[in-house]
């Protein structure tokens, strides 16, 4: 894809997903893009996501995900913000959903 970079992600071994708090004064995640799924629950603050060139921007209290497969997304958080970004590659759903 042009202009993103391929996000490799390093799974956690023993639960097989990652999982990962921010607590941020604000950052520019660039745009990037991975194979799974990448869900976002902001705890505290706000900020914009870009999902597959759409704009929206996130606040507190809400849930926020991207597609299975080859998804763009970046983020930039606006002031402080507090992120739980939970990652689960393709293989972790294989094991629960037959599709």
């Amino acid at each position: 894809m042009e202009n993103y970079s391929h996000e490799q992600i390093q799974y956690q071994p023993e639960t097989g997903m990652l999982f990962e708090i921010y607590n941020t004064d604000g950052f520019f995640n660039s745009k990037h893009w991975h194979n799974g799924l990448e869900i976002i629950y902001l705890i505290a603050g706000g900020m914009t996501l870009n999902i597959s060139e759409k704009q929206l921007y996130a606040k507190a209290g809400r849930v926020h995900s991207g597609e299975f497969k080859n998804y763009t997304f970046c983020y930039m958080p606006r002031k402080k913000a507090v992120i739980c970004c939970f990652r689960f590659p393709m293989r972790f759903w294989k094991k629960y959903i037959q599709y």
